[in-house]
């Protein structure tokens, strides 16, 4: 039999959580998309609208994947109440947003992140460019133009009433910068500061991510801050934006509940008859209402409960 003991990966994905009443929130509606402050040196580049940033915050649903065995400095930081989804059934619903992070030490690497993303606002400017170049050659369609430039709402609606020349130029872009963020949004310095301020990363945390795109809809969009307490001024402002969007959750479809989630864990072994009864008088799970062909489920969750007490006293 093979040695799984000194594994450094889990074959699960664990969010951990500070709360009870969290932990009820997402089995109620499924994990939030909530906005997170990444700090990137090589981003620390004047701009005209953005002077000096060389902070990110993007609003996405972070895991470990380190083993139980090893996670006790992981839960004493981000909490002792998780969810536990397999890796496997989750990768085959969430594939095109769910990643391992990209740790980066490298100058190479980090300024490489950089070139991506400022290539983008390059092309997002020679773009603009062409409309203007576009606006100027045809006097009559220019005020149009405008209107469908600046307008709000649905972003697709005005995109198919631009002319097909410009219609090509800014897919062609959409596609690069789709890429440069998508990069961007899993990237993380192999070296930081917890939560707490402790030095921390790769070897504690092992973390995967998913995460909203930028402009993701009108709303919900990356924010850049000069430092880490300008984030915080603005986080709970933030996590209004997403609470009050029914699309910033991660959910679990009701077939897949018994197959993706390994087990749900409180902080003490006390709190278990109230999960217990939690669940069985829920309505809604992870995002997808209770019915009468998927009530059953719901034994099988409550075989998945476990304490973090009892895991402590176990490993």
């Amino acid at each position: 039999m093979a040695n799984t003991m000194n594994r450094p990966n889990a074959s699960s994905l664990f969010h951990f959580t500070d709360s009870l009443e969290v932990l009820k929130a997402i089995i109620t509606n499924g994990l939030l998309f909530s906005y997170s402050y990444e700090e990137h040196d090589f981003l620390n580049l004047p701009k005209e609208d953005l002077p000096d940033f060389k902070g990110i915050a993007i609003p996405m649903v972070c895991f470990c994947n380190t083993p139980l065995s090893r996670a006790e400095n992981h839960a004493r930081v981000y909490g002792k109440y998780y969810i536990a989804l397999d890796k496997e059934f989750i990768l085959d619903i969430y594939n095109p947003i769910l990643n391992p992070v990209i740790y980066y030490s490298s100058e190479n690497l980090a300024r490489s992140i950089f070139c991506l993303d400022n290539t983008k606002n390059i092309l997002q400017c020679l773009f603009l460019q062409s409309v203007q170049t576009y606006a100027n050659n045809n006097n009559d369609k220019a005020e149009q133009l405008v209107k469908i430039m600046s307008g709000d709402g649905d972003f697709t609606e005005r995109f198919n009433q631009l002319p097909f020349e410009l219609r090509d130029n800014i897919t062609s872009i959409n596609d690069y910068s789709f890429a440069a963020d998508f990069i961007l949004g899993l990237s993380k310095p192999i070296y930081g500061k917890n939560k707490l301020g402790e030095d921390t990363f790769l070897d504690e945390e092992r973390e995967w991510r998913a995460f909203l795109i930028d402009r993701y809809d009108d709303s919900i969009r990356w924010r850049f801050y000069p430092n880490k307490n300008s984030f915080e001024e603005d986080k709970e402002n933030l996590k209004q934006l997403v609470l009050q969007n029914m699309n910033c959750y991660l959910t679990i479809p009701a077939l897949e509940w018994s197959n993706m989630i390994t087990s749900i864990c409180t902080e003490k072994e006390s709190q278990i008859p109230e999960l217990v009864n939690f669940i069985l008088s829920a309505k809604t799970l992870f995002g997808f209402p209770v019915t009468k062909e998927t009530e059953y489920i719901k034994n099988f969750l409550l075989s998945r409960l476990t304490s973090f007490e009892r895991l402590s006293n176990d490993i």
